[in-house]
């Protein structure tokens, strides 16, 4: 059981804006090691609606630095929180 807690992304650092939730520009590639520093193993991604194309789970170089940091870190991120789709109708995406 202990291994399926996880945690969203942001908790570990810093918060963006004084926001309690937001993707973690500066620091999201340091909450790889924050998390495996406290064992946990499963993260949960945020995808905001501000510079949502550019979020790295949203770009091809993005998605590789995921992956190696998964790897290196023993990360999992089976879900995500889609922030950008609060508010905003189809057509704005």
């Amino acid at each position: 059981l202990i291994n399926r807690i996880g945690f969203m992304q942001g908790r570990l650092c810093e918060p963006v804006d004084n926001k309690i939730q937001s993707f973690p520009w500066r620091d999201w590639e340091n909450e790889f090691s924050s998390a495996e520093a406290i064992d946990l193993h499963l993260m949960e991604w945020t995808l905001d609606q501000e510079r949502l194309y550019e979020n790295p789970l949203m770009t091809a170089d993005g998605q590789l630095k995921i992956i190696e940091l998964c790897q290196k870190h023993n990360i999992s991120i089976p879900s995500l929180t889609g922030d950008c789709f609060i508010g905003k109708s189809s057509n704005n995406l």
